[in-house]
């Protein structure tokens, strides 16, 4: 079973990166090194959401695809390489 509190944590994670990138780009704009530092964090952060899909988002009937990140329950998913529907725990 899939958790869904790990999903909504990388979709919050997902949107710091984003925030990460856009706004020292606008406070910062004449500074390259503070927009540098933001963006090496911005990666890490990619890095830590993809490592946290890959650990925990698997398909847990085969074990090779990934389940797609859902907020809420909005309709049900299947896993591209076995066909069974992905469960989340609520």
């Amino acid at each position: 079973m899939l958790s869904r509190n790990k999903a909504r944590m990388c979709i919050v994670v997902d949107i710091l990166a984003v925030f990460c990138l856009i706004i020292p780009r606008v406070l910062y704009a004449g500074s390259p090194e503070i927009y540098l530092f933001w963006a090496y964090t911005a990666v890490g952060l990619t890095v830590i959401i993809l490592i946290i899909s890959l650990i925990y988002q698997r398909c847990p009937n085969c074990g090779k695809g990934t389940a797609p990140l859902q907020w809420w329950k909005n309709g049900t998913k299947h896993c591209k390489k076995c066909g069974k529907p992905f469960v989340y725990d609520k």
